[in-house]
């Protein structure tokens, strides 16, 4: 079996929701892709899809070869990109972006490394905490995090975020163990959070503030609080179930430019290991 041509398969279904027009995007009849998949679940011994008449859902191990999956696929083309233009040295204007807190925590020091290592090339990164068009907008790559928003560009899987609620040590000294994070939470940062909340914020680092000031818990993306937990200025009470994909965005041309092949090849480890140490504090 050609493993890189069955992943390449499993994240086309994936992408498209069926195992017809997934299938389709790599020249495959329905039969062949069905019997791609049959034959990749029989060898690892687990089931990949839950099928449904509409439409195919991954199972759990199903989401992790396919998040492990689309990081080799990329870190494959990218190995090509780089062996293609190794007598290119790169330089020029990279634009980056990146959700705002991420980008201030996480980003903004390893795109300062970036630039330290290679002195023809300068950047911008562009903070904000919506899906930017990387082609209207002119942005080279952007730091995704979510399922959302990929469209036709290329992505490079980093890990996973996560959901976590925190609250001060002093709150929960008050009000005992936090078994419903939900009845207690008294400030709200994601915008489905307001029926349940007394104050909401659109700034992540206000909402930390709040709860470290003892206003309530709040629920936050890991990393947004990994200092605060680390200082012990907050505890984690409860982490929601599901992780969200971590990746870097970038367009789909053939090949990548040399700056941007750089950026790759430099920021995805440190991202990775920083995933891996501050974006899930609680285990």
């Amino acid at each position: 079996m050609d493993r890189l041509r069955a992943l390449s398969l499993l994240i086309a279904i994936a992408d498209a929701g069926g195992f017809a027009r997934g299938g389709a995007k790599l020249g495959l009849s329905p039969p062949a892709t069905s019997r791609v998949v049959a034959d990749l679940e029989a060898e690892l011994g687990v089931a990949l899809f839950r099928r449904s008449t509409r439409r195919v859902h991954l199972t759990e191990a199903g989401e992790r070869l396919v998040a492990d999956g689309r990081a080799a696929l990329a870190s494959v083309e990218a190995a090509f990109s780089t062996a293609a233009g190794a007598a290119v040295e790169p330089k020029g204007h990279l634009a980056i972006t990146a959700p705002v807190t991420f980008g201030r925590l996480i980003l903004a020091d390893i795109v300062a490394a970036f630039l330290a290592a290679h002195p023809d090339v300068t950047a911008s990164l562009l903070l904000l905490d919506r899906v930017v068009d990387l082609i209207d907008e002119g942005q080279d790559v952007a730091l995704r995090i979510g399922t959302g928003g990929a469209g036709d560009a290329r992505a490079l899987g980093l890990g996973t975020a996560q959901r976590i609620a925190v609250a001060s040590p002093g709150y929960v000294a008050r009000h005992g163990p936090i078994t419903d994070p939900d009845r207690h939470r008294r400030v709200a940062f994601f915008a489905d959070d307001r029926g349940l909340a007394r104050l909401t914020v659109n700034d992540a680092a206000t909402a930390v503030r709040l709860a470290e000031a003892g206003e309530g818990v709040v629920w936050v993306l890991s990393y947004q609080a990994a200092a605060a937990i680390a200082a012990g200025r907050l505890v984690a009470v409860a982490r929601a179930p599901e992780r969200l994909p971590v990746r870097l965005v970038y367009p789909p041309e053939r090949r990548l430019s040399a700056k941007l092949t750089a950026f790759l090849r430099f920021a995805a480890p440190r991202l990775r290991e920083q995933l891996r140490s501050t974006l899930d504090p609680i285990g």
